[in-house]
């Protein structure tokens, strides 16, 4: 009995005291994509109505000013956390083609930030 513990414990130790191979740690796959792109606002993700509100004011607070214009006021509102982009125009009345507007703006905005 004691033996079979002194294999187990072996086996922990090795695995333990020994670097990790390859096969355990691939090497990471370049992507090819340059980081400054990513600061250039080139491979930010769109905003769509689904976007939650606060979730959108949190990431781009200069946001909230288009937001005001359109008459949503949701930035400061507390259904903000649990509303869409696309629910809080809707329960302003807003039609579709006004939503879509909203949302086409708005991702003017983070990409050229204008």
């Amino acid at each position: 009995m004691k033996e079979k513990v002194k294999v187990k414990l072996r086996r922990l130790t090795s695995a333990v005291s020994s670097p990790p191979s390859a096969e355990q740690n691939p090497p990471k796959q370049k992507t090819g994509i340059h980081p400054r792109l990513h600061s250039r606002g080139l491979l930010r993700r769109r905003i769509t109505r689904e976007t939650n509100i606060a979730d959108l004011i949190f990431k781009y607070p200069n946001i909230q000013e288009i937001l005001l214009d359109y008459g949503l006021h949701c930035a400061g509102c507390i259904a903000n956390g649990f509303d869409t982009v696309g629910m809080g125009a809707k329960a302003h009345g807003m039609s579709d083609s006004e939503i879509d507007e909203i949302v086409t703006r708005v991702n003017e905005v983070i990409e050229h930030g204008e």
